[in-house]
């Protein structure tokens, strides 16, 4: 969906014939209001993926010699439990992700430039 809305957004601007009216401010402040509604959550989760994948180095370099035989076993099904970092997903689908977003960006750019050229062309 915000591939969408970015795509026809950019293009509505781009056919705005007075760029300081009401309804281009309107668009611009659309366009602004999908891009932090999307990035936000992409980008927290690219922080807690990077973080979750350093925890088991962490617990694996704490002071676990000397300690007992029985938290030795705690940290190693603790570490053997934190060898897959945390990934959030949209609707189970897709991995949000800087990389998810960038891929989004680029294909809405992508989208409107095909549009944006058909409209050149009819002209």
């Amino acid at each position: 969906m915000c591939l969408l809305a970015f795509c026809t957004t950019l293009f509505m601007i781009s056919i705005i014939e007075d760029r300081y009216s009401f309804q281009c401010l309107h668009l611009i402040f659309y366009q602004l209001s999908i891009f932090i509604m999307l990035f936000i959550p992409c980008w927290f989760s690219t922080q807690v993926n990077i973080k979750s994948e350093k925890i088991p180095f962490a617990a694996y370099s704490c002071a676990w010699i000397e300690t007992s035989n029985s938290s030795k076993k705690d940290l190693i099904i603790f570490i053997n439990n934190t060898q897959h970092s945390i990934q959030f997903k949209a609707w189970n689908l897709v991995d949000l992700s800087l990389e998810t977003f960038m891929a989004v960006m680029k294909t809405s750019f992508s989208y409107y430039t095909i549009l944006n050229s058909l409209i050149i062309e009819e002209d």
